[in-house]
């Protein structure tokens, strides 16, 4: 079987995976292939992806998830998977990337490469975990893209900088909450100032890049429901079963096929379900159900079931027919549902609550308003006049309305040579230098983990048969 591998790559490893490549694109016109070279003749930077791929970005590319990834070829060179989602919510892959290092300048090519294959489709959200060379290449790439951090490695680096797991409880509520901007402001002082941590670098610098991970910055952009790399993280999983540490880069490009082939049988299977089954109606509205599963897929039509369940549970406090149009009021199920008393509409609020709760107590105390109104012509004349001159006197006196707020190379294919191996920032697993620079989370110190920890009890043994400890730093459960 050696061999056989050997034969494969006589002229060397990376003519072979880029003969492949080429090989592949005769078949398929749209597929593209671009590299580049380092010193001495060596590959340096690899990209690729097909015809599918770039349909699917057409279609799916809004929303953009990459992550890099070692230990997945002979050279140590980190591989990056370009992904988002599709009609199905399931992941679907873009284009594939293999980077010389993780510079800003490797990053910049590749992102470079990715918009001139995808026709300079930018894409409208990013998402990636908090890497500065990651981060600088998609300002200079992608200037009109959000860019967002990936919420689980902020609450992990949390656990690492902070270690206190009532502050890391209190730090994923300010991130995931649906706070308004200025409810998000005040929660972050009281929070920081309770637990102490007013002079905390890490604290400080996560601040100052909170419209790239606080829900109260982004509620209001299209993320397609992503907000972390745990995509990127699926696919790494998934590649565990195809590809070794020591496949040489024609087999990585080859064992990457099968992923993406993996990948598409999940959505083929998913089209099938769709298109030749029908979903169990739970609700007792056929007509309705018997529509939206002509309409949704069927992923989508289970999340639309939970939606109209919960409408379900609302009282209906006016219904009116304007042409072929039927437009309904309702309120939801509470105690006082039934009592006819507008008084019972005003809610209490504090001078300090935030915009969503305001509007909300203005919204509930209108309606009785605007039903008693629209009686008859001479109330609803009344009533618009009275809204009107409101309206511009409140403007006046400043309420606006606004809330605060390629390079293809050109040298002969067979005198590529292969990468050089490099030095990733991820160290293999066992190495000495992984060891001097890890941070054992018993007790703390350096040049050992909690594998080899000797402030534990021998008795203890962890997941993969040696001794250890137990992670110490858990994350607190999110208050709603």
């Amino acid at each position: 079987m050696d061999g056989v591998r050997q034969s494969r790559i006589v002229e060397g490893d990376a003519v072979a995976a880029i003969s492949y490549l080429k090989g592949k694109a005769e078949l398929d016109p749209m597929a593209v292939v671009q590299y580049s070279y380092c010193v001495e003749k060596h590959l340096g930077h690899l990209f690729w992806s097909d015809d599918n791929m770039q349909r699917d970005y057409e279609c799916f590319g809004d929303v953009l998830v990459f992550d890099s990834t070692y230990r997945k070829n002979l050279y140590n060179r980190p591989l990056v998977i370009f992904s988002g989602t599709n009609h199905h919510r399931q992941t679907i892959i873009f284009g594939f990337g293999l980077l010389e290092d993780e510079k800003i300048s490797s990053y910049k090519w590749l992102l470079s490469s990715f918009l001139e294959v995808m026709r300079h489709k930018e894409p409208k959200v990013v998402v990636t975990n908090d890497d500065e060379s990651m981060r600088e290449a998609i300002r200079c790439e992608f200037p009109n893209a959000i860019h967002r951090l990936c919420t689980w490695h902020l609450a992990r680096n949390a656990v690492v900088n902070i270690k206190d797991k009532n502050f890391c409880a209190a730090f994923k509520t300010v991130v995931y909450d649906h706070f308004d901007v200025e409810e998000f402001e005040k929660y972050w002082v009281d929070m920081i100032m309770s637990f102490g941590l007013e002079d905390n670098d890490w604290v400080a610098k996560t601040y100052e890049k909170r419209e790239m991970w606080a829900n109260a910055y982004l509620c209001e952009k299209f993320c397609a429901g992503i907000r972390t790399t745990s995509r990127c993280e699926g696919i790494n999983s998934s590649l565990k079963k195809f590809i070794k540490s020591k496949n040489c880069i024609l087999e990585l490009v080859e064992n990457l096929d099968r992923v993406v082939k993996d990948y598409r049988n999940n959505e083929f299977i998913a089209d099938y379900k769709t298109l030749y089954s029908n979903p169990v109606l739970t609700m007792g509205l056929e007509t309705l159900e018997k529509s939206m599963s002509m309409f949704y897929m069927r992923k989508i039509f289970y999340e639309m079931q939970k939606q109209i369940e919960g409408v379900r549970a609302l009282l209906v406090l006016h219904r009116d027919s304007i042409g072929g149009t039927e437009k309904f009021m309702f309120r939801k199920w509470c105690k006082d549902a039934k009592v006819a008393d507008s008084n019972s509409q005003h809610a209490s609020v504090n001078p300090t609550d935030g915009f969503r709760v305001r509007y909300g107590a203005l919204w509930s105390a209108c309606l009785s308003l605007c039903f008693t109104a629209a009686q008859c012509t001479e109330t609803y004349n009344t009533a618009m006049t009275e809204v009107a001159r409101m309206s511009m006197e409140f403007k006046s006196l400043g309420g606006t309305g606004q809330r605060s707020s390629r390079v293809q190379a050109r040298v002969d294919e067979t005198h590529i040579l292969d990468p050089k191996v490099i030095r990733s920032k991820g160290a293999p697993r066992g190495s000495t230098n992984a060891n001097n620079g890890r941070r054992c989370r018993l007790c703390l110190g350096l040049g050992h983990d909690r594998r080899n920890c000797t402030a534990m009890n021998d008795d203890v043994v962890d997941e993969d048969g040696g001794s250890g400890c137990r992670p110490v730093y858990n994350f607190g459960k999110r208050s709603r």
